[in-house]
């Protein structure tokens, strides 16, 4: 078997000359495609020489024969790696990128299957590289089998970076990332998958990684369920890495804008993860929280409504006081309160909510902005002084009533703490 291969191999590289005509050489090409996508070249001084010249004739390659150019790439796309001094010794690595802005689709996918094994070595020695992939991806984002193996030479190139990951070594790939999140194919997500795996903590993708096809699914498999297998501390570091790689830079300006649903249900889902990580400050920094409550006060549904919520109680419950004086300041009180009172009309317990409120005036009691947000309360009409008078006198009455028991003394204390603070804010 292996004298009969290196037979074939010792035939191809007579014909891959400068004085084949363009029909030897794509019937050349064709064969050694053939042998190596599908057998193992042992001899390495063979597989260093067929390399050489493959990339040789792919240099030598008239860009109006597209056929040649492709046959040549994927030739040389099983070698390439154990190959890899000799192929970018020869300007393999020039030739290809030339190749990815060619007007011919086939070429460009052919190029990008071949430079994949070796993307990392590429990017680390040029950064230009996430540029030129970018611009693939845009030209393009309507073929999937483009999508798909530029996710790939995403993971290889995260995958083959040294570690720990920098900053300056992953933000020329943030506009790659970003775009390849968008697109609901459930090998793309996977690929991504493992990017984020790598780049947060270092261990690599796990194989029981299961992503649904859709950006919530990313999120979920990416921060949220992987979390739940490891240690508070390793939660941090994974939310302290993203923080580093300046994530919620590059997401603000979409996440600020009406981008759509699924960008914020991704977007939420990470910065969720981040406050309950003990990192809400970072949230304030990026000038996100308004934003965040923007959204709270008009959601476009239960689920993104549930993020937001989680996020704003998060801080009022493990926040300092000045973050606390902040969402009053952006106006947290009358958009809770307006939450509290849909939950009502709906029938829905309140109880985590109205405890929320009632713990958010004790914080900042003390504060300056108090005064004036008493004053708000007392102004005729408003929703606080409303909600609160019907949550406290009529809402727990309704609960007996219907025979809902309150349980031990947690609802008590908080009935109690909102009748005081009923009281109090309604007080001349």
């Amino acid at each position: 078997m292996e004298k009969e291969i290196g037979g074939k191999i010792e035939f191809v590289l007579l014909k891959l000359v400068p004085k084949s005509t363009p029909e030897e050489l794509f019937a050349a090409a064709h064969i050694a495609r053939l042998i190596s996508t599908t057998s193992p070249i042992p001899d390495e001084y063979m597989r260093s020489q067929l390399v050489l010249k493959l990339v040789r004739c792919l240099i030598r390659a008239d860009s109006s024969n597209p056929e040649l150019q492709i046959e040549l790439c994927w030739a040389l796309q099983a070698l390439v790696m154990k190959e890899y001094e000799i192929f970018k010794d020869e300007g393999g690595i020039q030739v290809g990128l030339e190749l990815l802005p060619s007007p011919y689709p086939d070429v460009v996918y052919h190029a990008c299957c071949m430079l994949e094994s070796i993307s990392s070595f590429i990017y680390i020695e040029d950064r230009t590289f996430a540029r030129i992939l970018h611009s693939v991806l845009l030209d393009h984002k309507d073929n999937f089998e483009f999508i798909k193996v530029i996710s790939k030479i995403l993971a290889n190139l995260i995958h083959g970076i040294e570690t720990p990951t920098q900053h300056q070594q992953i933000a020329p790939l943030f506009p790659l990332f970003n775009d390849l999140t968008l697109f609901d194919n459930k090998e793309v997500i996977l690929n991504v998958c493992k990017s984020f795996s790598d780049i947060f903590d270092n261990t690599g993708a796990e194989n029981d990684l299961t992503p649904e096809a859709s950006l919530n699914a990313l999120m979920n498999v990416t921060y949220t369920s992987r979390w739940r297998r490891i240690t508070a501390e390793e939660v941090g570091k994974c939310v302290k890495t993203i923080l580093e790689l300046k994530v919620l830079e590059y997401i603000r300006p979409r996440f600020c804008s009406n981008y759509g649903l699924t960008y914020l249900w991704v977007s939420l889902s990470l910065l969720t993860n981040i406050s309950i990580s003990g990192y809400s400050q970072n949230l304030f920094d990026a000038g996100l929280m308004a934003r965040i409550l923007e959204i709270f006060d008009k959601p476009k549904d239960i689920d993104v409504e549930r993020r937001c919520f989680t996020i704003i109680t998060g801080i009022i419950e493990s926040g300092n006081v000045s973050q606390n004086v902040t969402l009053v300041q952006l106006g947290i009180v009358p958009i809770l309160c307006k939450y509290l009172r849909h939950r009502i009309q709906r029938h829905m317990i309140g109880e985590e909510c109205s405890s929320k409120i009632v713990k958010l005036f004790e914080i900042i009691k003390e504060e300056p902005v108090y005064p004036a947000l008493k004053q708000q309360v007392k102004g005729n009409g408003c929703m606080l002084q409303f909600v609160l008078k019907y949550f406290t006198y009529s809402y727990f009455k309704a609960l007996e009533n219907i025979k809902y028991a309150m349980q031990g003394s947690s609802r008590v204390s908080v009935r109690e703490r909102l009748q005081q603070l009923h009281a109090e804010l309604t007080s001349e």
